[in-house]
């Protein structure tokens, strides 16, 4: 049994490792970032932005705050001509999109240059509606860098050509790379096992 255990739980390990691995080697190089600026010239269909906290004032959260402001510079550099903000708006007295849509016009981005998908529920949805519903084919997909390996990976899966700008400012918390972990071994299985409607 002790034999039995300790090869279950080596195998996780190995499982684990080789998952996340996978997602740093495959979507590293098409990470743009402090370390690595994005070319002037690079350029998509729409810069889309995931969703994250918005505060019971309607405030962006930091992270997500971040987000919204490297999208709005990516947009007056001329990256895209359209900015997808996707993340929940499901729920009663609460909608990530409209409130990100707030601060890209306070920033000075018309609001005809904005799409919101309120339904835009998990990292892979926003992906696979940004292709589905919305037609985008390229994409540059802003949110803090950990969470962009498993991002890009998606929107490749999905049929998105894309490409990844970091949003990070300050520090972020332990617990972010933590749950990432586990998240990138369930995107790897979610990724295997998609099949793209016809």
């Amino acid at each position: 049994m002790i034999w039995v255990i300790s090869a279950a739980l080596l195998l996780s390990v190995l499982v684990t490792a080789a998952c996340n691995l996978y997602m740093i080697v495959h979507a590293g190089p098409q990470i743009y970032g402090p370390e690595k600026e994005i070319p002037s010239d690079k350029t998509a269909e729409c810069i889309l932005v995931l969703g994250a906290a918005v505060r019971p004032d309607g405030s962006l959260s930091p992270a997500l705050k971040e987000r919204v402001d490297t999208a709005v510079r990516l947009y007056h550099e001329g990256h895209a001509e359209c900015i997808l903000l996707s993340g929940d708006g499901a729920k009663e007295g609460y909608d990530e999109p409209e409130a990100m849509k707030r601060e890209c016009i306070s920033q000075g981005v018309p609001e005809e240059a904005i799409v919101c998908d309120p339904l835009g529920l998990s990292t892979f949805e926003s992906m696979e509606r940004a292709e589905r519903e919305f037609g985008f084919r390229t994409v540059l997909i802003v949110t803090q860098k950990y969470h962009l390996y498993r991002s890009i990976c998606f929107a490749e899966t999905v049929g998105l050509a894309a490409a990844g700008v970091c949003a990070d400012r300050q520090r972020l918390k332990t617990r972010n790379y933590i749950r990432e972990i586990p998240a990138r071994v369930a995107g790897v299985f979610r990724m295997i096992f998609y099949r793209k409607e016809a």
